[in-house]
């Protein structure tokens, strides 16, 4: 009974996360009205775009300064199954511990789905798919894996677009 309710819990997050941001978005002024702000401008989309393949980019260099970087100090990811973790320090230790494991990333790729917001926050639905081996000692784990993610944007008070929410379900 207690694993069905965590699996509904993991279903059911993303699903109303998704609801909440497609409600808001119906909400919002259509682009022919943009004069305040209230959609994303062209401009907005790109750097979006940019931050979605400096993620991947990231991570297939192994490069957690990078990855980290694209994240809001007081940002939240909630990975698949898990309870949420929330500010870098957390997001560090969930993906980059320092406890002599290495993940070696051999694919990803992530595509947009659907992109939209307004002028200072923003979210994406994607798909990622995501080939991966990890170490630990004489331990070693070669994974597969393809998810469905909702990523949530905020613009800073200098204008820089970072992340601030990540939550995703594996599919396999």
């Amino acid at each position: 009974m207690e694993n069905s309710i965590q699996v509904n819990r993991t279903i059911f997050v993303p699903f109303i996360l998704l609801l909440f941001l497609l409600t808001i978005s119906a909400c919002t002024k259509s682009p022919s009205q943009n004069k305040e702000g209230f959609t994303l401008s062209p401009e907005d989309i790109e750097q979006i775009k940019e931050i979605s393949k400096d993620y991947t980019a990231g991570w297939l260099e192994n490069d957690s300064e990078k990855v980290l970087g694209l994240y809001a100090d007081s940002a939240t990811i909630i990975p698949s199954g898990l309870m949420p973790l929330q500010g870098k320090k957390a997001i560090t230790d969930f993906w980059f511990p320092n406890d002599s494991s290495k993940t070696i990333i051999h694919y990803y790729d992530l595509e947009i789905l659907d992109i939209s917001g307004t002028s200072n926050m923003a979210y994406t639905y994607e798909n990622g798919k995501l080939s991966f081996t990890y170490e630990k000692g004489d331990f070693k784990m070669d994974r597969e894996a393809e998810s469905y993610a909702i990523t949530i944007y905020k613009k800073n008070t200098s204008g820089e677009w970072k992340i601030t929410k990540r939550i995703w379900t594996d599919m396999k």
